[in-house]
């Protein structure tokens, strides 16, 4: 599989489009003795490889409402943990999963829900000015649709196929299948308005239709959780090969795929499809470790092309289901442009031995329609504690700007000279890396804009250089 493939695999987490040949419907071949390889082996690999990521969103979600009903099933009854709200912040009393690279910025939300017996209210409060999204996606992955709107609002979420008349005052959002996850962040500025979050939070609601038009909201019932929620991809590296094809069939026969004609004979050729019945063939030793190895194979794959290569050390991370579903809505999405960096304008590693400025030249300061920040992570991904308790900077601090309206950001172990405190962001000791995010972004062209210059090695007598006070 050629890497424009794989790039276009993990940024729509559809199905392959791989030009190699494929398994065709054939009997299965007799064991082979050991030390033989067929000549086909390769296309069987290939062809159960694409099989694979085809169906990968699927089985992935699947591993998400799994992971997320084991966490907050609080009763018998296995559909507990519908229509519930679970909320993740790094702010004290408002507990943290244990996630890669958390976002001081946001607080992240997800909830599951049902759609197929009756339409649900989706509820969100006045945010009073603040940036918040809900991204809702189907079973395949897919963002289908997003709920973000001035003041307090609702969303009426339907099943395919559903005639009924919408409420008046309310959006209707046509599902593409019955469940559906909902994905949501909701701006935080500092541990203070966390407490104002909190308050607003527990205000989000999903309730069925025919409750809301009894004036029965659902209850709040919504909750902040000190428990971790496996990564999805972790359980689904659990299953082999052949459990994971065995269970897309059976979760096909509820959500039919939308493929073409092509991807249908391709996975109609190795029996993937609603209700097929999925057995591997048999095969010698080797062929069998090189299918074994296929669905660890897929996840580097996954790892590898979820960063677009970008410029000046800086790459450009894709809003995959993947990145959302890694920390349960914490990925970047549609509306949020995401970059990060763990090495200087030399291509060296960052390290707190060493003293660094980001300059920002005036017109290529990002002008997101929310707000902006860059967070520093050490070297597993952690927040760093320091002196100042800061963990991210943006442009909701008072920063200084330069008289010629360009910016620059100190980034180092040791505290600068005390004009230029208001623009620094403290590194740990040892290595760390950087995380870039604009919120508010929509269109491309949005990308572009939000350009990084490279981060560079400085002497310790930048930090005296003089600036003027930005005016907010």
């Amino acid at each position: 599989m050629n890497k424009a493939t794989l790039l276009v695999i993990v940024a729509t987490l559809l199905s392959c489009n791989s030009g190699n040949p494929l398994l065709q419907n054939r009997e299965q071949p007799a064991e082979q003795p050991a030390g033989t390889h067929k000549a086909d082996d390769a296309e069987t690999v290939q062809a159960l490889h694409d099989a694979y990521v085809t169906v990968y969103p699927l089985v992935l979600m699947e591993m998400a409402r799994r992971s997320f009903a084991g966490v907050m099933r609080a009763s018998a009854n296995s559909t507990a943990w519908l229509n519930h709200f679970v909320h993740t912040s790094v702010y004290s009393g408002m507990a943290p999963q244990r996630v890669a690279e958390p976002d001081v910025d946001m607080v992240y939300s997800s909830a599951f829900t049902n759609v197929a017996a009756e339409p649900m209210v989706l509820h969100v409060p006045d945010q009073m000015g603040r940036y918040y999204m809900l991204l809702l996606v189907d079973d395949w992955g897919h963002v289908f649709n997003t709920a973000a709107t001035p003041g307090a609002a609702s969303f009426l979420i339907t099943a395919p196929g559903w005639q009924g008349t919408v409420p008046a005052g309310m959006s209707h959002i046509a599902a593409p299948s019955a469940n559906v996850w909902v994905a949501g962040r909701t701006q935080v500025n500092d541990r203070t308005d966390a407490v104002i979050v909190k308050s607003l939070l527990n205000r989000y609601s999903l309730t069925p239709l025919s409750r809301w038009e009894k004036g029965k909201q659902a209850s709040d019932d919504s909750e902040i959780t000190t428990a971790a929620v496996t990564a999805p991809e972790k359980l689904l590296l659990n299953m082999t090969l052949e459990n994971v094809l065995q269970l897309a069939n059976g979760l096909m026969q509820k959500t039919p795929p939308h493929w073409d004609a092509e991807t249908r004979s391709r996975m109609a050729a190795v029996q993937v499809g609603p209700g097929k019945n999925f057995a591997l063939p048999a095969c010698n030793s080797q062929l069998k470790g090189a299918l074994a190895a296929i669905p660890a194979q897929v996840q580097q794959e996954m790892n590898i092309a979820v960063a677009d290569s970008g410029s000046n050390g800086w790459r450009t991370i894709k809003p995959t289901l993947l990145q959302l579903l890694r920390s349960m809505g914490a990925g970047a999405g549609s509306n949020c442009v995401y970059m990060a960096t763990g090495c200087d304008a030399a291509g060296k590693n960052l390290q707190g031995n060493n003293d660094y400025r980001l300059h920002i030249a005036k017109d290529r300061i990002p002008a997101g329609r929310a707000f902006w920040s860059i967070t520093l992570y050490g070297k597993n991904h952690e927040l760093i504690s320091n002196n100042i308790q800061r963990f991210a900077i943006g442009d909701r601090d008072k920063l200084l700007y330069n008289e010629d309206g360009s910016l620059d950001i100190l980034i180092q172990h040791h505290a600068p000279a005390a004009a230029w405190q208001h623009n620094w962001l403290p590194a740990p000791e040892g290595l760390f890396t950087l995380s870039f995010r604009i919120y508010g972004v929509h269109s491309q062209s949005a990308t572009e804009s939000a350009y990084m210059p490279a981060v560079e090695k400085v002497s310790d007598a930048l930090a005296s250089r003089s600036g003027t006070e930005a005016r907010r």
